[in-house]
């Protein structure tokens, strides 16, 4: 089997998991591959890769499955076969989606973690401009205090995740750790984001909200390939509307009473 070696995916988590890791695991069936991919990132593909090793592109600016700044990855054997994004993505951002990629994927989280009854994304991000997709600190104080007596922890990256006061905090704990969290919630929450489309490879139940139609179909079909249950809150809005488009905290409660009466006590 001949090797194979892979630059480091630099682009969006979301596309990282739907976009990158998943077409790997399906060529490893015809190479033996070596990859790099960012720190915490191991697990993603260490059930397939030969070797794995982390590269750290320092600040910069995912935009898909395209990047812009960072540390420029230097390659440690020039002169073996690489594999890079572009040449996946030969026609941009729709080779995703036009069904000529071969993807194989796996469930996440098998080593489940403590049962906690919520794990929730308070996405503080404003990469590319969308900081209009956060839900305000103030909200999920609010909602954490509303909820009651639910063991609830927060998810994600320090930078680009708020830990909720009340909550347990296990951002930055590795890809794997938020894996086995996932698995093991009843119910993971946020606004649309990386995390939460990792949850359907957790097979995770998960209640997202978003103000972008495209993202409905990723949620509901093309980013949930074991049909993970889920729930969307969508809210009609334009790119222009700014924040305007941001739900209630009572209308968040309401919706997941909906969705699961169990998870949140009237």
């Amino acid at each position: 089997m001949n090797d194979l070696y892979v630059e480091p995916f630099l682009g969006e988590f979301g596309w990282e998991l739907f976009g990158w890791q998943s077409i790997l695991r399906a060529m490893s069936d015809v190479y033996s591959i070596r990859v790099w991919c960012k720190p915490g990132h191991n697990y993603l593909y260490r059930d397939f890769a030969q070797a794995v090793h982390t590269f750290d592109p320092g600040p910069h600016e995912p935009n898909c499955h395209k990047v812009s700044g960072g540390r420029t990855f230097e390659r440690p054997h020039p002169d073996r076969k690489w594999l890079t994004v572009n040449d996946v993505y030969r026609n941009g951002w729709n080779s995703l989606f036009d069904g000529t990629l071969k993807h194989e994927f796996i469930k996440f989280g098998t080593d489940v973690g403590p049962g906690y009854h919520i794990a929730i994304h308070a996405r503080s991000t404003k990469n590319l401009n969308t900081g209009f997709r956060n839900w305000p600190i103030s909200n999920w104080i609010e909602f954490v205090k509303q909820v009651g007596d639910r063991l609830i922890c927060s998810i994600g990256t320090v930078d680009g995740a708020h830990h909720v006061p009340g909550t347990v905090d296990l951002r930055s704990m590795g890809v794997h750790t938020t894996c086995n969290t996932m698995a093991g919630a009843d119910l993971v929450i946020g606004p649309t984001s990386g995390p939460m489309h990792l949850a359907a490879l957790c097979g995770a139940p998960h209640f997202v909200w978003t103000g972008h139609r495209r993202s409905i179909d990723r949620y509901a079909h093309q980013w949930n390939p074991f049909k993970t249950e889920h729930e969307i809150y969508f809210n009609k809005f334009e790119w222009d509307a700014g924040e305007n488009w941001q739900p209630s905290v009572e209308e968040i409660i309401e919706g997941i009473r909906g969705f699961d009466e169990s998870i949140i006590r009237s």
